[in-house]
């Protein structure tokens, strides 16, 4: 949920982006907190699919390419342990602050570490999942952070990648027409839809096997506010976005490296 590589010119000090407390600001508010759940519940529903298809692997090693506070990596740990199979999960971030975050709090990482998703310090084949949650909005190479998502998996591999759908006619919208200002203030230096997010996956290798979204992309943060502050208007906004997905504020995608192929067994 972090910055990697170096956001334009005239966009704060990159390394330092978003340095308010993810749990608090996330978890604290209720509006936050249902996105928060959402994602939560799917990451679940995309593990415990692909655990029951690869029986025979022995260790499952799990990557959260872009830990930030460690607000999912408390989530992975809890599926992972709910899931009862044997497994080591890490954790990787460029903000530094947020790397200490983590590391002081505990939070879940079997291992977390300073590093870019662009670069990712490991070899090849290394992990069975990589998850790379509302990352590559923030980084000026997203094709080479997909490219490395997709070189650390193994062979059926699974990535769950997460973005903000800010591409589609909405988000542009706001940023371009009513709210012009979030351009000047954002560090997303990608904005997203289903068809670019695809296309950037595949082009990494990838293999899409499920794409799932959530909420409705209103064009203006105070009316996104006001719609969100009541559990009625979310809901509201939960069902636009099942009638208009095009127009979805999240986007989840679940690929795979080489499906049929398969998983390879490790100890």
């Amino acid at each position: 949920m972090t910055a990697d590589l170096l956001a334009p010119a005239g966009r704060g000090v990159p390394e330092l982006w978003h340095t308010d407390d993810q749990f608090a600001r996330q978890l604290g508010d209720p509006s936050h907190a249902d996105v928060i759940r959402w994602r939560w519940d799917a990451f679940a529903a995309a593990l415990r699919s692909y655990f029951a298809e690869n029986p025979d692997t022995q260790v499952f090693h799990v990557l959260d390419a872009g830990c930030g506070d460690g607000i999912n990596l408390m989530a992975l740990r809890r599926i992972l342990n709910e899931l009862g199979r044997p497994s080591t999960l890490v954790a990787i971030d460029l903000n530094p602050v947020r790397v200490e975050r983590a590391r002081a709090a505990e939070r879940a990482g079997d291992r977390i570490a300073f590093g870019s998703v662009t670069e990712l310090p490991f070899e090849s084949g290394r992990f069975d999942v990589v998850l790379c949650n509302h990352v590559l909005e923030h980084i000026a190479r997203p094709e080479q952070a997909a490219s490395e998502i997709a070189r650390v998996l193994c062979p059926g591999g699974m990535a769950i990648v997460g973005v903000p759908n800010e591409g589609c006619v909405l988000g542009q919208l706001r940023n371009h027409v009513l709210q012009r200002s979030i351009l000047k203030a954002t560090d997303h230096v990608n904005f997203f839809t289903r068809a670019t997010l695809r296309h950037l996956l595949i082009s990494a290798g990838l293999d899409i096997a499920a794409v799932r979204s959530r909420g409705f992309f209103l064009p203006h943060l105070r009316l996104l506010n006001c719609a969100t502050a009541y559990a009625r208007g979310r809901r509201i906004l939960d069902r636009a976005g099942r009638l208009f997905e095009s127009q979805a504020a999240d986007l989840l995608f679940i690929a795979y490296r080489n499906r049929s192929r398969g998983t390879v067994a490790r100890k």
